[in-house]
């Protein structure tokens, strides 16, 4: 929230949001919602809080291409070592805000080997499409 409060200036806009977060769920009153993945707020919340890894990134890697869709991403990189350096920055960058890369679902490639982003898969001049998996967990 501290985050959300920083980018949010409306007090209503947090007060909602707050609401949102602390609602308790049906059936179990001491039990709290928080935000459920595939919840109509959950991108945006993702994208407020997340919007600190986009300036992180960019600061520290003038030279990448960052893409990014709620939770799932892709560094696009002109040499391997910038990939490797890339990866570093954004562990440590997540672990600033308290994420951590599933380290199962990253890796570094080349694009002419493929990789998966967004249910599509990319390789060399042509795409697919293809279930994805998202590259962040807490």
């Amino acid at each position: 929230m501290p985050q959300v409060r920083n980018l949010v200036p409306s007090r209503l806009v947090i007060h909602l949001i707050e609401q949102w977060l602390n609602t308790p769920v049906y059936k179990h009153p001491h039990i709290r919602a928080g935000v459920s993945q595939g919840g109509v707020i959950s991108p945006q919340l993702a994208n407020l809080y997340l919007h600190r890894f986009d300036q992180m990134i960019q600061a520290a890697l003038p030279e990448v291409t960052l893409v990014r869709f709620a939770d799932d991403f892709v560094i696009l990189c002109r040499r391997k070592r910038e990939a490797w350096w890339s990866l570093a920055v954004a562990q440590r960058s997540l672990a600033n805000l308290k994420l951590y890369l599933n380290m199962e679902k990253t890796r570094v490639t080349h694009f002419d080997e493929g990789f998966s982003f967004l249910g599509i898969t990319f390789k060399g001049g042509w795409h697919s499409p293809l279930l994805g998996h998202s590259p962040i967990t807490e």
